[in-house]
């Protein structure tokens, strides 16, 4: 049977209790404040358990608590503690739990080989070469070798290290366990290995996260692509992400970056930043906004000023246009008498000069 959280197993007391009461499905969500989805997912689980059998009553379905059942609410009833806050005790506080590293797989170039009468204890066969292993039991760590025909790859088992001196902690880690693989491998098997050239193929850091264990059920599965390369205390080529994993039980979120990590680890800091820094923020914010009423008052003024100086232009204008157009009247109209006058004028030349023509077709010619 998995392990459970402790929340669930106080979810699963207060569900069972209601279950042996009578109540029903929709009583429990409505007493607990639970939607009815979850109150269905703890039936489930109890079922599973043995602690609960359905049983059906014409049209619906009930439910029984079983023996088991019976002696799961005695043990949870008997070992339920008193907080010490209820009690008027201060508990000291608890040092953050160190971070979990699994899964840790480093790469060495090989650099050089000699032969040797070194056993490796598994070999495994492949098209083109053969993939090596031994577990070194000699050292501080639990260390398993893998030989490929270029690379040495060290899969190391679970460490431990502090959530402030992470990357301190990890690097030490590394180069003493890189260092005392280098003596091995060259004492042992005639290899040399180039430690300065390590590079990180997988690494899995966990951090235990009560607030989040509090908010999300067991069964429930996030991983999320961060779409950029892992970062790492040594070299590394793989993808970065995160992921929720409860493998040990409690909840636990793993990554495989250190960016990542850094960003959990100080997000508490951070807030907390944030929170000093509000007071002057809006204080600034306030200034700002004073500043630029006053700005946009004077810049109004002095528009308005500027405006009612172009409607004075306006009218000046429209004053002289007004005479201007005038005089033009006045001119248009002299200018249309001179032009009846010249039409005048050339009509009489023209019957002037048919008069002279009819004259001389006559032979009288005018002195």
């Amino acid at each position: 049977m998995r392990r459970l959280q402790r929340k669930t197993i106080k979810m699963l007391y207060e569900v069972l209790l209601r279950i042996k009461k009578g109540q029903y499905a929709n009583e429990i969500a409505r007493e607990l404040g639970f939607s009815k989805q979850r109150v269905f997912y703890y039936f489930k689980l109890l079922e599973q358990l043995g602690y609960i059998i359905p049983i059906f009553r014409s049209s619906f379905k009930k439910y029984e608590v079983t023996d088991s059942g019976l002696e799961f609410l005695e043990d949870a009833k008997r070992v339920k503690k008193i907080p010490k806050s209820s009690l008027g005790m201060r508990s000291k506080p608890k040092p953050p739990k160190p971070l979990r590293i699994h899964a840790l797989a480093v790469k060495y170039p090989i650099i050089a080989e000699k032969p040797s009468n070194f056993k490796w204890e598994k070999e495994i066969n492949l098209k083109n070469w053969t993939q090596k292993f031994y577990k070194i039991e000699k050292l501080p760590y639990n260390i398993t070798l893998k030989k490929t025909t270029k690379h040495i790859v060290a899969y190391f088992s679970e460490i431990e290290a502090d959530r402030t001196e992470f990357v301190r902690d990890m690097l030490n880690f590394l180069l003493r366990a890189s260092y005392l693989i280098f003596i091995f491998l060259r004492n042992e098997a005639n290899i040399e290995i180039d430690i300065t050239r390590a590079e990180i193929i997988n690494q899995h850091i966990a951090s235990e996260e009560k607030k989040l264990a509090d908010i999300t059920d067991e069964d429930t599965y996030v991983e999320v692509d961060l779409k950029r390369k892992a970062k790492s205390v040594l070299p590394t080529n793989i993808n970065a992400k995160s992921w929720i994993d409860t493998s040990k039980g409690d909840l636990e979120l793993e990554t495989n970056d250190l960016e990542y990590l850094e960003n959990i680890i100080l997000v508490g800091e951070r807030v907390k930043q944030i929170h000093l820094a509000l007071p002057y923020i809006f204080k600034i914010m306030t200034e700002t906004q004073k500043s630029q009423t006053e700005e946009q008052r004077r810049f109004f003024t002095e528009t308005i000023k500027v405006l009612a100086s172009i409607g004075k232009n306006i009218e000046k204008q429209n004053e002289l246009s007004n005479n201007h157009i005038h005089a033009i009247i006045q001119n248009s109209n002299i200018i249309k008498e001179l032009s009846n006058q010249i039409t005048s004028t050339r009509i009489l030349t023209i019957q002037a000069i048919e008069l002279l023509k009819e004259l001389r077709k006559k032979g009288i010619t005018p002195n």
